[in-house]
């Protein structure tokens, strides 16, 4: 019985695991994506510079806010997709632990009251 118990905890547990991995992915991605939108603006400020000049406001203000939005946008994504992958993953080993360390109390449980409805 705790065998078994056990193993039905292992399926279950890697079912719980099962889109963690992708929520993992993109917790470490969004932050990259947002650096490249950051690189992509300051390219774009510095063709305005290139081509403008300093003195025109406006067409360095496009690439510093496109910077900015970026890399306000991979964090905003980023941040709460790595607390949510932490947190799930913490369940699952809770989870895993408390499941694990049950099993044989269970199986105990479960062969004691067998005995006793045999005896009846």
């Amino acid at each position: 019985i705790k065998e078994r118990l056990e193993e039905a905890g292992r399926r279950e547990a890697a079912e719980m695991e099962r889109g963690i991995p992708v929520l993992g992915t993109i917790a470490s991605i969004a932050p990259l994506l947002g650096l490249l939108g950051t690189v992509g603006g300051m390219i774009v400020t510095f063709e305005a510079i290139q081509t403008q000049g300093m003195g025109n406001v406006g067409g360095l203000a496009g690439g510093i806010s496109q910077a900015l939005i970026t890399t306000f946008a991979g964090l905003v994504v980023g941040i709460p997709a790595l607390l949510a992958n932490r947190y799930l993953l913490s369940i699952v080993a809770t989870f895993g632990t408390a499941g694990f360390a049950t099993a044989p109390a269970v199986a105990a449980t479960l062969a004691a009251g067998r005995c006793r409805s045999q005896s009846v």
